[in-house]
């Protein structure tokens, strides 16, 4: 009866630590038309999404001429003076929309853009995003004059790689030159998080953290976004040129994505509105900032539900994990020469575990590949998209995957004791934590906060056994987020690193 008890609370814990977790990424309520005009309605923002996508907008078509048209004239009606960038490019003729809003005593400009052109009707890719920087447009200049220029472009051609970012990018010389960049993609199907930052990152990430309200940024996803996924964004063409910027953008996988099925019907209003709310809040932020010096130095950042963005510099990670290392090289020496920990059950744990990790990771591959076999895509155009079936694969995947991970820890702790195991299991923290410490040095917190929480609480008396939660704790609240935004934006296709984190964390499940 009591062990029940027990398994029931921990079930529960597990659970109520994930939750903890995904919490940021769940979607806000969505505010009606009756807002003020200074704040971000999605109502108002999605009559400009059902505007746009009721036909293709390719590059050269009427129908992209009819949207920038549109464009123009909402524009227009907020009382600001759009100009069109009309320039040829190999699929046609570009016709980039720019508006202009003047500063007080600018330090440079903020630019902000989004593409409107799409390859079907295209509501979710870019109806949504375009549909969100008119509203803010008309939002910011309802409101207060900033004292920074901020320029909007609502840009052609995107589909066919950035034509319309490259042209303003390359002709545009504005008196107030450009500073900083934010990029606004799709927000129709699931949370709008930061995407990606370029890697001088840190002006932009305490703008964020200071002004959003309620901020979705893991620098985990957007670290693999842009290191290892070699993802690009509306940003690209400006970060070419040396300016700093930031992409914010729903990530979520849908397989009607460049189909005709890329309706009205399938866009959320929360989605907007969290995108919405986070432009309108950075760009006024910006809008008044120094915006003349530079974004020096690059930051580690996560989001914690109710807590904000924690952000620290980068370059902490790695002596985070080295110290982390040397005080396990001191827990195993000091317990080599007590003679309460046997080398050979510590190196054999160690080789074990580590193993144990990569077959994780195989296991992963194997089970996506089948997986993707049974049930192929059903869009190819759209690249990795999600498939019904595949969410109760991944969960049972990853569940199946943690379980045989305790049991055979289990097994260990039996075989070898548990420091031997405990202490193996955080010499295969080390690697990983040291390795995405120089590969990855803005999201490798992944990696070194539960790394050095285990470390810290091996120095604890015994009597503080509850302390061993700790680093499980840690682990589980940071990788929750990440692995439902890696499922959600590319369905099994990441499902080898997921079953590796999901593997790693459960070695860090206490004694």
């Amino acid at each position: 009866m009591h062990r029940s008890i027990l398994v029931c609370t921990a079930g529960i814990g597990f659970l109520l630590l994930i939750l903890f977790g995904v919490a940021p990424l769940f979607l806000p309520k969505s505010e009606p038309s009756s807002l003020p005009a200074e704040q971000f309605s999605a109502e108002r923002a999605i009559r400009h999404v059902e505007r746009l996508a009721q036909r293709p907008r390719l590059v050269g078509t009427a129908g992209m001429e009819e949207a920038s048209s549109y464009v123009s004239a909402i524009l227009q009606g907020c009382g600001l003076i759009p100009e069109f960038q009309v320039d040829s490019s190999p699929k046609g003729i570009l016709r980039n929309v720019i508006a202009r809003l003047p500063g007080r005593h600018p330090s440079g400009a903020l630019l902000i853009l989004t593409h409107v052109d799409s390859i079907s009707y295209g509501a979710g890719d870019n109806a949504s995003g375009a549909g969100v920087l008119l509203e803010a447009a008309c939002a910011l200049k309802a409101g207060k004059q900033l004292q920074n220029d901020i320029i909007l472009l609502f840009e052609d051609g995107e589909e066919f790689g950035y034509l319309g970012g490259y042209a303003f990018a390359l002709n545009d010389a504005p008196a107030n030159p450009i500073r900083r960049v934010i990029g606004l993609d799709t927000a129709a199907w699931g949370p709008v998080v930061l995407l990606q930052t370029t890697p001088e990152n840190a002006s932009l990430v305490q703008a964020y953290a200071s002004s959003v309200k309620n901020p979705t940024a893991y620098g985990f996803f957007a670290d693999a976004d842009w290191n290892i996924s070699g993802d690009t964004s509306e940003i690209q063409p400006f970060f070419e040129r040396g300016i700093p910027g930031l992409e914010l953008e729903d990530p979520r996988a849908f397989s009607g994505k460049h189909s005709e099925t890329d309706t009205l019907n399938s866009v959320l209003p929360g989605s907007l509105q969290q995108m919405g709310d986070q432009v309108l809040a950075l760009a006024r932020f910006l809008g008044d900032s120094d915006l003349a010096s530079r974004s020096n130095g690059r930051l580690s950042f996560f989001s914690l539900w109710r807590i904000g963005l924690v952000y620290y510099p980068a370059g902490w990670n790695l002596a985070l994990a080295a110290l982390s290392f040397i005080a396990v090289a001191f827990l195993i020496g000091k317990g080599l020469r007590r003679k309460d920990l046997a080398g050979h059950a510590l190196i054999l744990a160690a080789i074990i575990l580590f193993l144990a990790l990569i077959l994780a990771a195989l296991a992963g591959a194997v089970g996506g590949a089948v997986f993707g076999a049974l049930f192929p895509n059903p869009n190819p155009r759209a690249g990795s998209y999600l498939v019904p079936a595949s969410l109760p694969f991944f969960a049972a995947a990853t569940a199946c995957i943690g379980i045989a991970l305790l049991f055979l820890r289990s097994k260990l702790i039996r075989a070898f004791g548990d420091q031997a195991v405990r202490l193996g299991g955080l010499l295969s923290w080390a690697f990983f934590a040291l390795i995405s410490a120089v590969w990855l040095p803005v999201g490798s917190y992944l990696f070194t906060l539960p790394f050095a929480a285990g470390v810290l609480v091996s120095f604890f008396p015994p009597r503080w056994q509850y302390a061993r939660l700790l680093p499980f704790a840690v682990g589980t609240i940071l990788l929750a987020p990440n692995l439902a935004l890696a499922f959600i934006s590319t369905g099994l296709q990441t499902l080898p690193l997921v079953t590796l984190l999901v593997a790693a964390d459960s070695i860090l499940w206490p004694s």
